[in-house]
């Protein structure tokens, strides 16, 4: 008891600062001695003593920014960073959002692209200046410190560093990086699985990680520490994207024309497809499709209504174990090149087809399983900005 007694009066300014256990008092009972010596020892609170000291380090806010862009739209999000007790900046909360047109500077042009992402950044700083007021209600002045811009269409370097420069010469951040769509899907979902579960950290877990996207095509990326990042898929939709949106479409339409030919009764799947490109006849595809700026796109767009049909009719069910399959033959390709074998890794899954049919990844999980390929952990990405915040947070110095 009197070693309690003396490892409390050498921890009676840790525990004070805590503000879980009261100062030393010889007149105690043993019953709060010992509850004393389980606050004073217990991984939480010595967890929140040294990430309290970590909060005497940010004594000015420091911002950062994530911005995602692709065909149809840019999301921008700016967060407060933090330097937890590891010593490595993180994020601490998101402060502001924006929105914006396509951000794809092959599909929407250079300037267009340019453009959107500035006017999603415009309307995240908003919601930035709303958080930078004090009691006052006057304004505290704040730079962004590092970006992180990822973007479809721009996964050369030369696309990168002509947006790079562009959105440096326009001054919104001292630090600008500017990588792919892929690549920030892996932080997403390290974001997303510590907001989900209230882990803070979760180590080294997602540096070992294999992402997975499936919306309009579909492409699997692989990386682990020491070793140059690998991928299978992302052929386009002459060559491959199995298992993606487009996929899913035309397989349903092709069994339209071919019940049409047939002359089978239409089925409500076949029925949806047509209401689905607004036209009344099957004979009526053809103009649909071939005269759509986009046909890729106006047929990966009939992947939900073919995946609403799931529980009433075969060929959905069809559809979704080729669909799952396939995703699990691109995750087994880059587990493969990564040489992986019995390391454990992680999961990220994204693009619209998982989003919103969150069947379709239990489905792979089990696949995965039965091959002896199933990750430690796993995680489908509802927001791929989160991972540019992750990147732009990591791209800064304690």
């Amino acid at each position: 008891m009197l070693a309690v007694f003396a490892f409390q009066a050498s921890m009676r300014p840790a525990l004070r600062f805590i503000g879980n256990v009261r100062p030393f008092d010889p007149t105690r009972s043993r019953f709060d001695a010992r509850n004393a010596w389980e606050c004073a020892t217990s991984r939480q609170y010595v967890l929140r003593f040294f990430d309290r000291r970590a909060e005497m380090r940010n004594l000015g806010k420091r911002y950062v920014l994530g911005v995602d862009g692709g065909g149809t739209k840019t999301a921008a999000c700016i967060a407060e960073l933090r330097v937890g007790f590891s010593g490595k900046p993180c994020v601490r909360e998101i402060v502001g959002k924006g929105f914006g047109g396509p951000g794809n500077p092959l599909s929407a042009g250079f300037a267009v692209a340019c453009d959107n992402i500035c006017i999603a950044i415009d309307q995240a700083k908003v919601g930035q200046a709303k958080s930078q007021t004090n009691t006052s209600g006057s304004l505290v002045p704040a730079t962004i410190e590092s970006a992180c811009i990822c973007l479809a269409g721009a996964g050369r370097p030369e696309e990168q560093y002509r947006v790079r420069d562009e959105l440096i010469a326009r001054g919104i951040a001292h630090s600008v990086m500017v990588t792919g769509d892929i690549e920030p899907i892996q932080w997403a979902a390290e974001f997303e699985y510590q907001d989900a579960t209230g882990l803070a950290n979760t180590g080294d877990l997602w540096e070992r990680c294999i992402t997975l996207i499936s919306g309009t095509g579909s492409v699997a990326r692989g990386v682990q520490p020491n070793f140059n990042p690998v991928r299978a898929g992302g052929w386009g939709y002459l060559l491959g994207d199995e298992g993606s949106g487009f996929d899913i479409g035309l397989t349903a339409l092709k069994d339209l024309c071919r019940a049409t030919d047939q002359g089978r009764p239409l089925t409500p799947l076949h029925l949806g497809l047509l209401q689905g490109l607004s036209i009344e006849k099957a004979r009526d595809l053809v103009g649909a499709v071939y005269q759509s700026d986009k046909p890729q796109q106006t047929i990966a767009s009939l992947a939900s209504t073919v995946l609403s049909f799931a529980d009433s009719d075969p060929l959905v069910e069809t559809i979704i174990h080729r669909v799952t399959h396939a995703w699990a033959e691109l995750v087994a390709c880059v587990h493969r090149q990564l040489g992986l074998h019995e390391k454990p890794f992680t999961l990220a899954i994204a693009g619209g087809i998982a989003v919103h049919s969150p069947y379709l990844a239990d489905r792979l999980l089990e696949i995965l399983d039965e091959r002896s390929m199933k990750p430690s952990l796993y995680q489908v990405v509802q927001h791929p900005v989160h991972g540019a915040l992750t990147m732009a947070a990591r791209n800064t110095s304690p």
